[in-house]
This record gives structure tokens, C-alpha cells and sequence, in this order.
């Protein structure tokens, strides 16, 4: 890796352009090809959906060497974090020492230099964990969209009578971006958990038996963390049934839109969608609420816990020192992200889990059968039926015995109102659940596959005058 690569120099110009002027999109950096959905698509092609667990890391880990770059990168920049608090009581110890001994001059210089190099390596090192994390969090919403899409084209009647547009473009989006959130949790959680019982091993070389109270005090509001994200997750999971809910019925009012227009029904669904979203809001600020409540808490747990730590090591007989002091609140400063961390971690993943048996449930909905492959016609075909035979769960919509139509022939279907015309070009299209079988050839006889477009009649009607609708 360059050095340049390595301190993201390439990415100074459009740095410096939006210090003095707005950033428009001809001022981005050019596209990377790899992050291309189709390339995600791929990747994320076979991820199971039997199990949850295993979909969830397989999304994460199937998305290749960036996935595997934050893994390494959040376990390989512990040492550099362990090693800052080191340092500093090293250099502190020495400064004490540094008016009687003058010789101490040069090594205390070094552990100057030593602490302001780990600060600036554990910067450079961040950011390109930051750097892979995103990549695996672009390729993950990537592929799962284009995989949500493609599976939607081919799902059959039955299954769209039960997913309506508006639950799709809830996958695609708050579901997809749920599991996408795992490109920065699946490094963290294991890191953090490290991070942790590093720093705790640390406290106890400075403050001795004082450091086990500081630990037991820790240890303490562990149930207290668990509770807030029991209810964390509570209210996240009741903010997405109404969400789901909100948006169903938006999805279901356009569709139907010209009978309520026809009804003048506005008014009443315009009161209900407005209750849906005010439910929504109302658990959206009880989410808010309770994530603000949490991190505070966890935010302050960690002064309660140096405040105990200190307590006890003064009580004890120890001496608060320069050497003491300084190291150990930038070990509890270290432990303050991963301890806050924690109901993040755990919100984010109970909402990856969701999302993921949203999906799940999703991939399972049967599709239509896969027609055999052949190539595509390439002049107007000729079309076969024998045997078709159509039900709508127990009542038979359509039987063809035998059907045949010559390439270029046009012919006209005549019949009383439920009698199957509809469902034989739904079973042409591929979207009734046919039996039978059905095969285009081209002039040559062979089978091919040919491009066929329907235009439904869908009448619309104002609510208004006769005059205004004609």
C-alpha cells in the first residue's frame, strides 16, 4: 500500500473544495467499479435464510476481503490502544523523577514520542477500519437490494396478494440497512469485549485490589444494561409494526385510489392514516427516549466507577499520583466507548435479526416456476398449449385442452365475464399457477423464449363531474 493510499491523500482535493464551497456531485471521487449492486448481488447470492444466525454472518462475511479487513483491523489496533496507557504512566513516573536524575532526559523525550506516535497511528488505523466497515456496509445493502428486487419479479399471484409495494420498498431499505449495520457490530462486539478485560487487567497493575471494586461496581450495572435494552428492543420492535402498517396502508390507498376518489372516502382514510403515523411517532420518541436515557447512563457509569476505583485506592492506603490519576481515566475513557457501546450493540442487532426474519420470510414466498431456458425469439412466435388447467385455491378458473396459434396470427379472445380470458394471459404471462404446458416456437420450430408485453384495461374515475371525467 502507497503512502498515499495509506493516509488517504486522494481524497484531499475534495476535502479542501468543501471547506470553502458546497460539494455537488461532479466534485466526488470517481465510482469504484467493485462496488457495483450486480457485483454485490453475486457475493450474496447463496446466503442461507434457514437459519437467522448464519444468514446474518454469511451476509457479513460473504462480501469478501473488506469484511475480513475489519475484523483484523479491530483486534490488530487493541495493542496500540493497551499500550497509550503504558506510556503515559511510564512518562509521568519519569517526569516525577526527571529534576532529580537529569539523565532520565532522553528516555522521558522517548516516551513522549512513543505516546504521541500511538495516538497518531491509532488515528491512521481507525480510519481504514472506518474505510472497510462502509465498503461492507455498501455491499451489503447493494447485493440484499438487488437480490429483494429480482425475487419480486418473480413471485406469483398468491405471494404478491400478500406483499404489497409498499413492504417491498421496507426490505429494500429499513430492513437491508438493518443488517448492513452489522459491518461495524460483528468487529466492535468481539473488540470491545477485549478491549475491556485489557483494560481491566490494566487498572489492576495501577490501582492493585482497588481495581476489583472498580471491576465489582462494573459488574453491578451489567443487569441495569440488560434491562434498558430489553426495552430498547421492545420499542423498536412495536416502532416497526406500525411503521409496517403506516406504509401497507399507503401502498393499499394508492392502489385504490380511484375508489376512494369515486366514494370521496378522504376524509376517513386521511383520519386513519394520520392515527397510524401519530402510533408511530408516539413509539418513535419512546425509542429516542429511551436510547438518550441509556447513554447517559453509560456514559455516567463510568465517573461512578472511577469515582469507587479512587475511593477505594486512597482508603487503602495508595497515593493519587500524577502516574496514578492520568492512566487510569484514560483507561476508563477507553472503556467508556465500549461499555456505551453496548446497548448499541445490542439494539443493533436485535433490529439485524428482525430485519433479517423479514427477509427470510421474503425469499421463502413462492416465485413462479423458472421457464426452461431457450433463446430469446427473435420474430413473432408461434405459441402451443395442451392440457392448461388453472385453479384459484379449490375453484378452477380455466381448462384448455388443446390451443394452437400460428406465428404473425391474430386472434381475438370472446367470452362472459369469468369464464378465463384474464387468467389465460396471466398463465401466458407466467402469473397464474398453471398446470399443464405451454411452448413458443419460432418459424423454424424450435422452442425460444419470446418478449411479451400486456396492457390491462384500468379505468379511473375522478371524484368529480361527469363532464370533468369525460
Amino acid at each position: 500500500m502507497s503512502l498515499r493510499a495509506l493516509l488517504f491523500s486522494h481524497a484531499a482535493p475534495i476535502i479542501r473544495r468543501g471547506r470553502i464551497s458546497q460539494i455537488s456531485p461532479d466534485d466526488m471521487l470517481p465510482f469504484d467499479e467493485r462496488l457495483e449492486p450486480s457485483h454485490a448481488e453475486q457475493m450474496l447470492a447463496t446466503v442461507p435464510t434457514d437459519s437467522i444466525w448464519r444468514m446474518l454472518w454469511q451476509c457479513f462475511w460473504s462480501v469478501g476481503t473488506p469484511a475480513r479487513r475489519t475484523i483484523a483491523i479491530a483486534f490488530g489496533r487493541l495493542p496500540i490502544v493497551l499500550l497509550s496507557p503504558l506510556l503515559l504512566r511510564w512518562l509521568l513516573e519519569h517526569f516525577s523523577r526527571l529534576s532529580l536524575e537529569p539523565a532520565l532526559l532522553p528516555p522521558t523525550l522517548a516516551l513522549g514520542i512513543g505516546v504521541a506516535l500511538t495516538v497518531a497511528l491509532d488515528g491512521v488505523v481507525i480510519q481504514h477500519y472506518y474505510y472497510n466497515a462502509l465498503w461492507v456496509y455498501a455491499r451489503i445493502t447493494g447485493g440484499l437490494n438487488m437480490r429483494i428486487y429480482r425475487h419480486a419479479l418473480t413471485l406469483d399471484r398468491q405471494a404478491l396478494q400478500h406483499r404489497h409495494t409498499g413492504d417491498i420498498v421496507n426490505h429494500m431499505a429499513s430492513d437491508t440497512e438493518g443488517i448492513a449495520e452489522l459491518s461495524f457490530v460483528i468487529p466492535e462486539i468481539g473488540s470491545s469485549l477485549v478491549l475491556i478485560a485489557g483494560s481491566c487487567v490494566l487498572l489492576w497493575s495501577i490501582l492493585g485490589t482497588a481495581a476489583f471494586v472498580a471491576i465489582g461496581t462494573m459488574l453491578v450495572l451489567v443487569p441495569i444494561t440488560r434491562a434498558a435494552a430489553r426495552r430498547f428492543a421492545k420499542t423498536d420492535d412495536e416502532l416497526w409494526q406500525w411503521r409496517d402498517r403506516r406504509v401497507s396502508m399507503v401502498s393499499q390507498v394508492l392502489s385504490a385510489m380511484r375508489l376512494i376518489k369515486y366514494f370521496a372516502w378522504e376524509r376517513s382514510i386521511e383520519a386513519e392514516l394520520s392515527d397510524l403515523r401519530t402510533r408511530e411517532l408516539r413509539a418513535a420518541t419512546r425509542l429516542v427516549r429511551n436510547e438518550a436515557l441509556s447513554t447517559v447512563f453509560f456514559l455516567a457509569s463510568t465517573l461512578i466507577v472511577a469515582f469507587v476505583g479512587f475511593a477505594t485506592y486512597a482508603l487503602t492506603g495508595g497515593s493519587l499520583t500524577p502516574a496514578v490519576i492520568f492512566p487510569t481515566l484514560l483507561l476508563l475513557g477507553q472503556l467508556e466507548g465500549p461499555l456505551g457501546n453496548l446497548p448499541h450493540f445490542v439494539k443493533n442487532t436485535a433490529h439485524a435479526y428482525v430485519a433479517a426474519e423479514r427477509l427470510a420470510a421474503f425469499f421463502r414466498l413462492p416465485a413462479r416456476p423458472h421457464a426452461e431456458s431457450a433463446p430469446a425469439c427473435t420474430d413473432a412466435p408461434a405459441l402451443s398449449i395442451r392440457e392448461l388447467s388453472v385453479r384459484y385455491d379449490e375453484t378452477p378458473a380455466l381448462s384448455i385442452t388443446q390451443l394452437d396459434i400460428a406465428a404473425g396470427e391474430a386472434i381475438a379472445v370472446v367470452g362472459a365475464v369469468g369464464s378465463g380470458k384474464t387468467t389465460l394471459l396471466l398463465s401466458l404471462l407466467g402469473e397464474a399457477p398453471a398446470e399443464g404446458s405451454i411452448v413458443f416456437r419460432d418459424r423454424s420450430g424450435k422452442r425460444c423464449h419470446p418478449r411479451i408485453a400486456y396492457v390491462a384495461q384500468e379505468p379511473f374515475i375522478l371524484n368529480a363531474t361527469v363532464r370533468e371525467n369525460i
